[in-house]
């Protein structure tokens, strides 16, 4: 996908020496929380200050504007530079746009934390609570939303953004791309991308590890076993408990890429009671990690679905 047997003078040449794909027709789909995210991390800047600098009045006013014990005699302030954290948002979007040759996008958002997730079980990344969010994160979602104070550089490029509330980000993309699969999935979190089948594109890298971007292939048997086997393992970095204990291998014994949804329901069942957890309890967990449960009725409003198991 994406790929062209045009001839070799077409072949444009980027950051590296990598062979760009030509330009194509397809939307990249782009599950863009963690763009944001980390273009905003990028663009922090801290501030100390100090209390001497300031009145009394004016010194608590800035504790408590910043959530801070009023006894403290210093404190750093964290801001955001928008002008760099708008340039590396630009920057990301267009280094996916020449290595997958699209030449639009979606980008997709999630605002807030009233998703149904949260709902359901109120330890949902509970882990992150007490975590520093980058300074300008929601500020950033909102005008890249909202098409407000945004670059010229921003605006030039050809996509839509699309924020959510009721759920996620990666909610959205799986099902557009399950409704659609011209576009292109383009993610990082291995949750995205191994919820539905197709070639979808990686966007996370590292020059530290040495990690390119790239191109990731999942077979339906692939995406059908995915979930079962998050429910199975848990995920840490959304306070997901799992099996404890049972590990993506010793799940394997429980589950396997062959068997039916009916077939994987049964061994995940096995894996819960294995440990002393419930059916009840599997079932639970199972809407917490499974991106196939948005759905839209027939006036176009979507909803969420919850799993519902195949006996």
């Amino acid at each position: 996908m994406c790929e062209s047997n045009e001839e070799y003078s077409d072949m444009s040449i980027g950051e590296g020496g990598i062979v760009l794909p030509p330009a194509n027709e397809f939307t990249a789909l782009i599950d863009a929380d963690t763009i944001v995210y980390n273009a905003c991390v990028d663009a922090e800047v801290e501030e100390i200050i100090i209390k001497d600098d300031y009145s009394e009045e004016e010194w608590q006013t800035i504790l408590a504007d910043n959530g801070c014990s009023t006894l403290a005699t210093a404190i750093s302030v964290y801001r955001c530079n928008e002008e760099l954290a708008m340039a590396n948002i630009v920057a990301k979007i267009q280094k996916i746009f020449d290595l997958t040759g699209c030449r639009k996008a979606q980008l997709h958002l999630t605002i807030g934390r009233a998703g149904f997730r949260y709902k359901l079980e109120s330890s949902y990344k509970a882990n992150r609570v007490d975590k520093r969010v980058p300074a300008g994160l929601a500020k950033m979602k909102t005008n890249l939303w909202l098409n407000v104070d945004v670059s010229d550089s921003f605006k030039a490029l050809n996509l839509e953004v699309f924020a959510h509330e009721n759920f996620e980000a990666d909610d959205a993309v799986v099902f557009l791309k399950k409704a659609d699969p011209t576009f292109i999935l383009v993610a990082l979190d291995k949750d995205v991308l191994n919820a539905v089948a197709g070639t979808h594109f990686n966007y996370y890298e590292s020059s530290y590890h040495n990690i390119d971007m790239k191109w990731c292939d999942v077979t339906e048997s692939q995406a059908r076993m995915w979930p079962y086997l998050q429910c199975i393992v848990g995920d840490t970095s959304d306070n997901i408990k799992g099996c404890p204990g049972i590990g993506p291998k010793k799940a394997l014994k429980f589950i396997n890429e062959n068997m039916s949804a009916s077939e994987l329901w049964e061994g995940l069942v096995r894996a819960y009671e294995s440990v002393g957890l419930s059916q009840i309890e599997a079932l639970a967990t199972m809407n917490l990690v499974n991106m196939n449960l948005l759905s839209v009725d027939s006036n176009g409003n979507y909803y969420i679905k919850t799993f519902e198991p195949e006996v």
